[in-house]
């Protein structure tokens, strides 16, 4: 049996798409294993962005007066919205530790699942991103009001 030439140019790309894929998993899996805590070093850290996002986020909101302005209900609803995605990424993250006694095969199914996660943790950091922008935002806009408030209220000081 002879392939026609498109059918063996697709066959062999696909091939090599495979080979590409188990090398990923290979890899991620050796990281996984030789990691303290059995995690990859790049789950490790935006872990920690986010544990450190959710204690920062946690003083905002004590910080924040009771809604009664605009300004502040979209702040909260900001805070509220870290606070989701970042949990939600501490879960997912939580996910692909590896469980128990550490084995290579342990570290194999790790791999596996971290690697065809990627697209979902990538999902779940661009929109921590988003939102982590959209705070720092509002703070700047907060800060340059508040500043303008003080400049006019030292100008009537001033004055007397």
């Amino acid at each position: 049996m002879v392939l026609d030439p498109l059918t063996a140019i697709g066959l062999a790309g696909n091939i090599v798409q495979f080979v590409d894929f188990s090398c990923k998993v290979i890899d991620k899996a050796q990281d996984i294993h030789k990691a303290e805590d059995q995690s990859l070093p790049e789950n490790t850290e935006a872990e920690t962005v986010a544990k450190a996002l959710l204690a920062l986020n946690s003083k905002i909101k004590d910080g924040i007066p009771s809604p009664s302005s605009g300004s502040e209900e979209i702040l909260q609803a900001l805070c509220d919205g870290c606070d989701n995605v970042a949990r939600e990424l501490v879960a997912a993250l939580e996910k692909l530790k590896v469980k128990g006694e550490r084995t290579k095969w342990k570290s194999m199914r790790q791999a596996l699942k971290t690697v065809l996660s990627k697209d979902k943790l990538d999902s779940i950091l661009k929109r921590l991103s988003s939102i982590r922008d959209q705070l720092n935002l509002n703070f700047l806009v907060t800060l340059r009001y508040v500043a303008k408030c003080a400049s006019q209220l030292n100008q009537l000081l001033i004055l007397r």
